[in-house]
């Protein structure tokens, strides 16, 4: 509710998968007694792209346009979820300003992540904005051996995060990923070391493990895949940090990278993927101050 914005702009359009109907239809009754009009529509595994289709993409667009939009899909729906409202990590068709999408994020990890005072999360993002901006260098320490720096650009406010293009020349030094890497905690954790924000060994990541081998395909896919293309801190209190990556990605005390595409965030490269791994416990210096010590924030 708090995304929607207050006074909630209606009518409000629910789009939702048959698995989080519990939470569309509490959504429905909460709005009800604010007297906001409005409508459920239930969404197939692949949803009607036809344009007079309520599912199709001008409809959708221009029930963001014109009032409220909330998007519960499951992985079945991603191809018609990305073609119709876009992807963070790639540009949006649509404005945020009243839009809520869980961007496919689990049903329990939806209920943690959303059972969290959201003005206290907001106040706490721009306390942090506020010590970040401006910053001419982050240092991140993963590991005994493991610091990594970086300068970043302008940092970007997101629900559950902030985050930020690097410019890529400045990134060097080794992460050690402990977690999340897509669905799963590597274990043994990877190490990666980085020159100019190019991860230089991802042939290091040959291991038998289908998430690891995963992990080397997606930075070997083209020849920005395996430049480092974002940094984010988590800030949302409900999030697990030991879960799928785009809950464990808003946890407080963890960072994330993300390697390849990032014109949507103010960088300079362009690829075919982007993808997210996650460190669960970093200490972060920013000139030289530490924030947060071993995933707690000193702040």
């Amino acid at each position: 509710m708090a995304r929607l914005g207050a006074p909630i702009r209606a009518p409000v359009q629910v789009l939702y998968a048959e698995p989080k109907r519990p939470l569309a239809e509490a959504l429905l009754a909460e709005l009800a007694v604010q007297r906001v009009q409005a409508e459920l529509i239930l969404l197939s595994d692949a949803p009607d792209t036809d344009t007079s289709s309520p599912t199709g993409a001008p409809a959708v667009r221009s029930a963001a346009a014109c009032g409220s939009l909330v998007i519960l899909a499951e992985p079945p729906q991603a191809p018609w979820l990305f073609e119709t409202v876009g992807r963070p990590d790639r540009g949006l068709q649509v404005a945020l300003d009243h839009l809520y999408c869980d961007w496919l994020l689990p049903y329990d990890s939806l209920i943690r992540t959303l059972s969290v005072d959201y003005a206290c999360v907001h106040a706490w993002r721009e306390r942090l904005l506020d010590l970040l901006q401006g910053t001419s260098q982050l240092c991140i320490q993963t590991g005994p051996n493991a610091e990594l720096t970086l300068v970043p650009r302008a940092w970007i406010a997101e629900d559950g995060e902030i985050c930020a293009a690097p410019n890529k020349e400045s990134i060097h030094g080794t992460l050690v990923v402990d977690g999340a890497v897509y669905d799963r905690l590597p274990w043994p954790p990877i190490e990666l070391h980085l020159v100019a924000g190019r991860v230089v060994d991802p042939d290091a990541l040959k291991r038998d493990d289908a998430c690891l081998r995963m992990l080397y395909t997606d930075l070997t896919r083209d020849e920005n895949a395996a430049q480092m293309a974002e940094f984010g801190l988590g800030i949302n209190p409900g999030a697990c940090p030991r879960a799928h990556v785009m809950e464990t990605e808003m946890a407080p005390g963890t960072c994330y990278v993300g390697f390849g595409h990032n014109l949507a965030y103010g960088g300079s490269s362009a690829s075919m993927v982007h993808t997210d791994p996650g460190m669960l416990r970093p200490t972060s210096m920013v000139d030289g101050r530490m924030i947060c010590h071993r995933g707690r924030y000193l702040l």
